[in-house]
């Protein structure tokens, strides 16, 4: 079901890997990184609007 989906704001998904005790989830390559280190790198510009925007699409 998963790898069915396709959004051009969704990284597709690649497989998945549950050997114990490593655990992992295979994506596609995202080349501006994740949204955790976007929104934490203080040197990326945020504006109101596209703060609103990610809100909304979590």
């Amino acid at each position: 079901l998963i790898r069915d989906m396709t959004h051009d704001n969704l990284l597709r998904f690649v497989g998945l890997s549950v050997t114990a005790p490593n655990f992992a989830i295979v994506t596609d390559f995202a080349t501006r990184g994740t949204l955790t280190n976007m929104l934490s790198n203080r040197s990326v510009n945020i504006d109101w609007l596209f703060s609103c925007s990610i809100i909304t699409d979590i």
